[in-house]
């Protein structure tokens, strides 16, 4: 009997520690992965910034007078299109 309680006592203890360096190993992956993710939301962020920006600057060049006076002109040359 005191054999049995003995190796019990001693599976649990190795049980303990094992599901310890798991957790352990298991919170290294999520950190690893939790940085990993935080990286790419800053990164897709500032993707996401200089897209709306460029949008912006193309929408404002596409309602500008350049490009009505431009297009006036459009039928012409294609009058006189070699």
């Amino acid at each position: 009997m005191y054999s049995q309680t003995r190796a019990v006592g001693q599976w649990r203890i190795h049980a303990e520690q094992r599901r310890s360096l798991k957790q352990r190993a298991a919170s290294f992956c999520r950190s690893d992965e939790l940085h990993a993710f935080r990286k790419w939301s800053v990164s897709a962020d500032a993707e996401k910034a200089r897209l709306t920006s460029l949008e912006a600057k193309a929408r404002r060049a596409l309602s500008g007078g350049v490009l009505k006076a431009i297009n006036t002109w459009r039928p012409m040359g294609a009058k006189h299109r070699y």
